[in-house]
């Protein structure tokens, strides 16, 4: 195998996904989009609105495992498109739902 092949391989093995795995993406991320809807719901969107650094730092850290729950082992840039993309729907169809006013 040429250093070009193996260049390659990892390439495809990088950016690809297993078929098989796209829709346990699809649901990781319609799972975790509600789970945090449910989790503002119960603590109140004053709780988001009144943030300190403390705050933000866990907000990042609830992004990164939201991310690794809904991209999943390992990780694909098809896998990470497909999460944001099913993320990105359900925040359009809540949006939509919810109309003007809000959630």
């Amino acid at each position: 195998m040429t250093f070009f092949d193996r260049i390659q391989e990892l390439a495809i093995s990088q950016l690809a996904i297993d078929p098989a795995r796209i829709p346990v993406v699809i649901l990781s991320g319609v799972c975790i989009y509600l789970g945090f809807l449910l989790l503002v719901r119960v603590f109140g969107v004053r709780e988001l609105a009144k943030m300190t650094t403390f705050d933000a730092v866990v907000i990042v850290m609830f992004g990164a495992v939201a991310g690794r729950v809904v991209i999943g082992h390992p990780p694909t840039l098809v896998a990470g498109i497909i999460g944001l993309l099913t993320l990105m729907t359900m925040e359009a169809l809540f949006a939509y739902g919810a109309g003007p006013a809000g959630y």
